[in-house]
């Protein structure tokens, strides 16, 4: 899963952080006229071999750290509390953080593994060391396969913790799940007015033709670049983090920004932005999430008692339909009990660009006046899925669930 790199500015508010224990991977201290960056290498993305849980007994003890693990709550409410915040895990990385993902890889007799270090990853883009200077911590150590929503959880707070001590995030992050975790720490950390980038690879850094030296310096550039929010930094561009989709498996250009342009774009040193960003007072952290969503793609022939076994298993359904949405008659039965039990019900579409209206055809139109769904419009389904753990999380009442879930964050929605 994710890397994360983050970079402290030297401006006269941001409290005093003792560098006597930390060395930038340029080899130098970092003076006043340059910032301190900080890499956090957070675990694997393409790979598909298992990985350590922990290199260490104790994620609290001083010392090298290695990635460490924690319980993993059922579904249903995620939260942080005080006691759950990471302590002891803001180190240099150590020679035993192995195991990331394709941008940290190398070839072996069994396939692409994860091997470099942190240290070894920057070694890769020294440019790095010109204008920023690095800590890095590993706080996660999963293929992005594996990610779940108390990842999401963890990363925020990590952030939180640090936030005052630094001007930007990076986070290195498998590219399977990548769109899935911008989207949900777009809702986890609003107004933010520092960088949090997500960055990724589709070839291994160390290979001879490889996008992931580009995109780790372009997302650094970023982070140095002034105020933004949670976004992607991948092929030069810069996509809002609740606007990406993963659109193709093997070539550079892997990811696409649905239904929205393009934040900016990093040409070599340049980072040129095409929307400004306005941030709104003070950032606000959020510590819990809803995870019972489930997700139902309707198909053809499909038996009207999957929306019962869905209701089962969640407190708020996403109905992926047709075109611009609509509900087929026969399951209009089983969609009436799900909404008698209180179950939070939104439409979407399959169909990736422009989104849905579902006044504009009479089966769509018949159920949203009919039961009053909510509805995503030009919302990514990773954006929906993260959105409705979110809301959910901060209530139960119906109404402020509807309010939130239609409140805009990070450009995820224009009706």
């Amino acid at each position: 899963m994710p890397s994360f790199l983050s970079r402290k500015l030297a401006v006269g508010k941001a409290e005093p952080y003792d560098l006597k224990a930390k060395r930038s991977f340029a080899g130098k201290r970092p003076g006043k006229q340059r910032p301190l960056t900080a890499l956090f290498p957070a675990g694997p993305c393409g790979n598909r071999r298992p990985c350590r849980t922990s290199d260490t007994t104790d994620p609290k003890r001083p010392g090298p750290p290695g990635p460490f693990a924690f319980p993993l709550p059922s579904p249903g409410i995620l939260r942080y509390n005080s006691s759950d915040k990471l302590e002891g895990t803001f180190h240099e990385a150590s020679s035993s953080h192995r195991h990331r993902g394709t941008i940290a890889s190398r070839h072996t007799a069994e396939g692409l593994a994860p091997q470099l270090t942190p240290a070894e990853l920057l070694s890769y883009v020294p440019d790095a060391a010109s204008f920023c200077s690095i800590d890095t911590v590993q706080p996660i150590n999963l293929d992005s396969t594996n990610i779940r929503p108390e990842h999401w959880l963890l990363l925020a707070n990590l952030i939180e913790e640090h936030y005052s001590r630094y001007d930007g995030f990076v986070i290195c992050h498998g590219t399977d799940t990548l769109a899935y975790t911008a989207s949900a720490l777009s809702y986890l950390i609003q107004r933010t007015a520092k960088p949090i980038a997500l960055t990724g690879a589709q070839r291994s850094i160390d290979e001879d033709t490889t996008d992931a030296k580009v995109n780790l310096l372009d997302a650094l550039r970023f982070a140095c670049s002034g105020e933004s929010g949670v976004c992607i930094v991948f092929g030069s561009h810069v996509i809002a983090g609740t606007r990406a989709r993963k659109s193709r498996t093997k070539s550079y250009n892997a990811f696409t920004s649905l239904n929205f342009p393009d934040l900016a774009s990093v040409h070599e040193s340049r980072v040129v932005r095409y929307i400004p960003y306005e941030p709104q007072g003070e950032p606000v952290f959020y510590h819990k999430l809803n995870t019972r969503v489930f997700l139902l793609k309707l198909t053809p022939g499909m038996d009207p008692a999957a929306f019962s076994a869905a209701g089962q298993l969640c407190d708020g359904l996403i109905i992926e339909s047709y075109g611009m949405g609509g509900i087929p008659d026969v399951y209009l039965e089983e969609l009436d009990k799900l909404i008698r039990q209180g179950k939070t019900v939104i439409m979407a579409t399959q169909v990736p660009q422009e989104g849905s209206d579902l006044s504009v055809y009479q089966v769509g139109k018949h159920v949203k006046d009919r039961y009053h769904l909510l509805e995503t419009y030009d919302m990514t389904l990773e954006s929906t899925v993260t959105k409705l753990m979110w809301a959910m999380g901060q209530s139960s009442e119906p109404q402020e669930i509807r309010k939130l879930f239609c409140t805009t964050v990070n450009y995820d929605m224009l009706f």
